[in-house]
């Protein structure tokens, strides 16, 4: 397993930000900064986004303060490469793959049979 690294802070934050960033970028949820009772009003109360108009935040007409560029769909160049150089892991889907008229079309499963059916086109009481 790849040792774990706190996550690297963009230049523009100076060390004085660091202590709260990292509190919001807290694993366990318990401990993050904004899981209190305050919910958060303890992050809108907390003096770096002093200047944030939280209505315009909402409404989503703020600005990005940044634009990633992106080269093509398959560009990952914005991502830590602790994450791009992971094997991929197999992440089963809770929803169906096929639309519901696709599923209807194909008579509920891509192999002819029904939704619930096994791999080899039985169903449940061995059809």
């Amino acid at each position: 397993m790849p040792a774990v690294r706190r996550p690297s802070l963009p230049p523009q934050l100076t060390a004085a930000h660091s202590p709260h960033w990292h509190q919001l970028l807290q694993k366990n949820p318990d401990l993050r900064l904004g899981s209190g009772a305050d919910d958060a009003d303890a992050i809108r109360a907390h003096h770096f986004f002093a200047g944030v108009n939280w209505a315009d935040a909402l409404a989503r007409r703020l600005p990005p303060p940044m634009q990633p560029v992106i080269q093509n769909p398959l560009d990952t160049s914005n991502f830590d490469e602790q994450f791009t150089e992971m094997d991929p892991l197999f992440s089963p889907t809770v929803t169906p793959l096929l639309s519901p008229v696709a599923t209807q079309v194909c008579g509920g499963g891509g192999w002819g049979g029904r939704i619930d059916d096994g791999v080899d086109g039985e169903g449940d009481d061995g059809e």
